[in-house]
Parts: structure tokens; C-alpha cells; sequence
């Protein structure tokens, strides 16, 4: 099939086709009201005026008429809109796809039209694309849990069997959850110093990222006590962002011993502001990992579990004062890529995290986030870890920064900025679907 084609110009390269149209709120100067907007090359349709054509879209061909769109599209979130019905979204996709292809006229002729739906991507400021509700960060990683757990325990550690019955996860905190850009301010905890057993209170001084894909929940919610079964899971999920769990490690070290994450986990989650509809994802679903021993029945995929192809990246920059002291660099100078890996390694897949929330009655509602952890590749591939304690064997093994000089590190020090980047490919396609990006930088 070959791609679609759009009135709208873009480079064959581009993460944002028309085949992609993944969703965000921005803002601009001449309109900074946040709005609900469309990804599309160069530019982002602008929804609230879509809503305001005197035509378009209260034809029968559009699944919601404009009263109902100007409702949904001029909210500061997108939760409304994915609170709806997967066949209404479904829909809609299908209709914004072909309003903008080539060979439509409706908008491709109107040249007064077209300037007021299509902004330029550079002038707009985009925002936290939803509003979370609640967040649950799974470790559905076998690389990464057994990595991390033979870095902190000892070589002879080996994964509890308890993990492979369940795809482990905790509660985590939504109100510290950001849009990329976001700087990200140096925690504070408690901690134990090395070479000593008396715990302190100070700044993190092993400050990590977490490398994960994130999935939001969509449709209507679920009712308290009801369960979500595996055949279902995937109409309950919207679509995806990438996330950077940044943690704080040698708080979250001292704080585990005996519950979970807290506040070695609460002072920042960033994730991207485009959000990539499950639909879009559809043409790069691909075989999820045999899972042995095999799971109870009600998380059983009987060896036809899916993940998705997604091939995800993590870079570091340390910013560097120049003459004035202002930072320097352009936007693509100065990256040393850390982590090269791959969705489709995970062990427990998107539906069996879904499934497993629900399965003692937890209810989900629209905007819900559900994590996937740190995403680690097999050890035989290069830059396979998703995370800096993976990748310097707890600190032990520095690594270099590309660029002038041997600037080092072991984590993340203050001014350093850390990218992670998503991207599906097929040859066969023809084009892209990507993420974005979710970018920090680190201040004290």
C-alpha cells in the first residue's frame, strides 16, 4: 500500500504523515489559549478552528458535529475527547485523513482556510497533552529487572518467580508528571552515604533516567469492582507517549528496604506532549516474547501476546558555559547516545499491564497513565540499557561524553540535559510514525 499523500507539504522523513496525526494541546502567541491540535509535517491542525468552519464538519460524513467538536477541541486537555467511544475516534481519525489528503479540495483550494487550521509548528507551545488522573509505573523489562537486580545484589541473583506470574508495578504520584522542556530540579531525600550506615538528609548525588513507553487510557471509564478482560484490554488504551522516569537513586536505595519507590520516584516524571493513537501503531505490532513459565489463565496470551516495534533512543548533553555564560550548542550538537533499544523486548505487554490493574477491581478512567518501566534490551546489542545504573554497573564503569575533551559521567549531573526519542519504521511502508521527543535538563 503506498502512502497516503497530503495537500499539506513534508518530507518523506518527517515522524508526523498523515498516516500519524498523534494529538497534543498547544498554544500560541496571537491565540495562547491552550487547544487541542493535530500533528501534521511541519504544522499542527489547529482543532478549535477546524470546529469554527461554517461547513466541514456538520456534514454527514464527520462523526461530531461542530457544536460538539468546539466542546471538545477548546479544552486545555485532551481528556474529553479521549473519554469517547474507540469507533468515534476511530472515525474521526479516518475524516481528519481525509480532509487533509491531496485531492481534497475542501480545505487545499481555500488558501483563507488553510492559514487559520494550519500553524507552523515553531510559533506554537505545546502543554501536558492530558490531565493524569492516576499513574501506575509497571517493570515489565526481564532485561532490566535481572540487570539491575545482579548490579545490586550480586551476580547470583536471579529473577524471583513471582515475576514471571505478574507484571509487577507500583502507584505512582500524577501531579509531578511534565511536558517535555520541563528542567527538572534536583531532588532532596534521605540517604546513606558510602562507607557508612547513618542515613542523611541532602540532595540526590545519583540522579538517573528511566528510559519508558507510556500508555494512556482511553474510552469510557470502568466502574469499581469491575475487571477488564485480556481480549478487551487493548479498546481501553488510547494511545501512547514516550516517558522519562527520572529517579533518584540513592534515595530510592534506602527507601526500598522493605516497601517501594516513593520519594526516590515523585519529584518529576516528563513525558512527550504528542500523544501516538494505538491506530497509528497498528502496522508495527509484532510478537511479544515467549513467556515461560506461562501465566495464570486470566493473563494468558497463549503465546500470541503483541508489542509494538518501536525503536527508542536516550541521549545526554552536558551544557557548557560559553564566554557569556549563557548555554551553548545548537539543538543537534553535543548528544552522546546512551541507550538504543527497542519496545518490542518487553516481557509483559500492554494488555496484560491493563488487565492485571483491573483484575482486583481497580477502576480506570480516561487520562489514567500506565508505564511501562525501564525498557532494556538483550546484553548482546549495543547501548542496550535504558538507564545509567544498568550502564555504568552501578557507578562503577564511567563512560565519556562525545564531544571536546574527556567529560565524563556515571549520572546525571546539574546542567546536563537528557533526550529520549521514539521511532517506527518499515521499508515496505513508506514512511514514519514517531514520538517526539521528551527532553529535561537538570538544575540544582
Amino acid at each position: 500500500m503506498a502512502p497516503l499523500k497530503s495537500f499539506v507539504k513534508y518530507d518523506g522523513q518527517s515522524q508526523f504523515p498523515l498516516e500519524n496525526l498523534p494529538w497534543g494541546i498547544f498554544s500560541t502567541a496571537k491565540d495562547p489559549s491552550p487547544r487541542a491540535g493535530l500533528a501534521l509535517g511541519d504544522s499542527i491542525i489547529d482543532l478549535k478552528q477546524l470546529s469554527s468552519h461554517p461547513t466541514i464538519l456538520d456534514s454527514d460524513e464527520s462523526p461530531l458535529s461542530a457544536a460538539q467538536a468546539q466542546h471538545l477541541f477548546t479544552q486545555p486537555t485532551l481528556n474529553a475527547y479521549i473519554a469517547l467511544e474507540r469507533s468515534t475516534q476511530s472515525s474521526f481519525r479516518s475524516f481528519v485523513q481525509r480532509l487533509f489528503s491531496e485531492g481534497d479540495d475542501r480545505l487545499a483550494t481555500d488558501d483563507e482556510w488553510k492559514a487559520k487550521i494550519l500553524v507552523d509548528a515553531k510559533e506554537a507551545t505545546l502543554h501536558l497533552p492530558i490531565s493524569v488522573g492516576d499513574y501506575t509505573d509497571f517493570c515489565a523489562s526481564k532485561e532490566h529487572t535481572d540487570n539491575t537486580g545482579r548490579i545490586l545484589f550480586g551476580e547470583g541473583n536471579v529473577l524471583e518467580d513471582n515475576w514471571f506470574s505478574l507484571p509487577i508495578g507500583y502507584h505512582g504520584r500524577s501531579s509531578s508528571i511534565v511536558v517535555s522542556g520541563t528542567d527538572v530540579k534536583r531532588p532532596k531525600g534521605i540517604s546513606v552515604p558510602p562507607n557508612s550506615n547513618q542515613p542523611v538528609y541532602g540532595p540526590c548525588k545519583v540522579l538517573d533516567y528511566e528510559l519508558e513507553l507510556a500508555f494512556v487510557v482511553g474510552g469510557p471509564s470502568t466502574k469499581l469492582g469491575e475487571t477488564v478482560d485480556l481480549k478487551d484490554a487493548s479498546m481501553h488504551v488510547f494511545g501512547a507517549v514516550l516517558m522519562n522516569d527520572w529517579s533518584a537513586r540513592d534515595i530510592q536505595k534506602w527507601e526500598m528496604k522493605p516497601l517501594g519507590p516513593f520519594l526516590g520516584k515523585n519529584f518529576a516524571t516528563s513525558i512527550s506532549p504528542w500523544i501516538v493513537e494505538i491506530e497509528a501503531l497498528e502496522p508495527f505490532k509484532t510478537a511479544a516474547p515467549e513467556q515461560v513459565p506461562r501465566p495464570l489463565p486470566h493473563l494468558d496470551e497463549a503465546g500470541k501476546g503483541t508489542n509494538y516495534d518501536i525503536k527508542l533512543f536516550a541521549e545526554i548533553r552536558a551544557t557548557s558555559p560559553t564566554k557569556d555564560g549563557a548555554a551553548e550548542a545548537e539543538e543537534e550538537e553535543g548528544w552522546t547516545l546512551t541507550t538504543n533499544t527497542n519496545a518490542k523486548y518487553l516481557y509483559w505487554t500492554m494488555s496484560q499491564m491493563l488487565t492485571h490493574h483491573t483484575s482486583g477491581g481497580c477502576n480506570i478512567n480516561a487520562g489514567d497513565l500506565l508505564a511501562s518501566g525501564t525498557i532494556s534490551a538483550p546484553y548482546d546489542l549495543p547501548d542496550p540499557t535504558a538507564c545509567l545504573l544498568e550502564k555504568t554497573r552501578g557507578g562503577r564503569k564511567p563512560f565519556t561524553l562525545d564531544g571536546e575533551g574527556e567529560v565524563k559521567r556515571t549520572f546525571i549531573e546539574d546542567g546536563d540535559e537528557v533526550r529520549i526519542r521514539g521511532l517506527c519504521s518499515r521499508p515496505e511502508l513508506g514512511y514514519l510514525v514517531g514520538f517526539g521527543e521528551v527532553k529535561g535538563k537538570v538544575v540544582a
